[in-house]
């Protein structure tokens, strides 16, 4: 027969690795991709609840990130620039953004599906040839 102490250390082994196992797995990946042959530079992504990470993208590159528990909204709004519209580096290490009109706002709609649930496995913002921004969403075996 078991001692108190040893049922309770059971005991709690099997709360832990139940709650364990049944926790909800909601990990998104978010993915931005560049298919446009000039490299760009994402300053800024809104309309996630998590902001995902970004910055510069190689022409036919992608960048994304695993973020869990991350709700979108309708509208996702891409702030963007080409690289080469960067002015050349002052006495900073730091680059100086490109002026205004020179900076670009994309809005993406997001289909219904895919703002209030997680994914099947990620959502895909992809850059094209004429400097539109369309997305879909993606399974493990499509990324890069």
């Amino acid at each position: 027969m078991y001692k108190i102490p040893e049922l309770v250390i059971i005991v709690s082994f099997v709360i832990v690795l139940s709650g364990c196992f049944f926790m909800p797995r909601k990990s998104d990946y978010i993915v931005f991709k560049n298919s446009n042959t000039r490299p760009i530079y994402v300053y800024r992504v809104e309309g996630f609840k998590k902001e995902p990470p970004v910055g510069y993208l190689s022409p036919q590159k992608s960048k994304g990130a695993m973020i869990s528990d991350n709700k979108a909204s309708k509208e996702i709004r891409i702030t963007w620039f080409y690289k080469d519209d960067i002015p050349p580096l002052t006495n900073s290490i730091f680059f100086d953004l490109p002026t205004d009109e020179k900076i670009h706002e994309s809005v993406v709609v997001l289909e219904k599906s895919l703002t209030n649930r997680s994914f099947n496995f990620g959502i895909l913002f992809l850059f094209d040839e004429d400097a539109r921004w369309t997305v879909k969403n993606i399974s493990r075996d499509s990324v890069d």
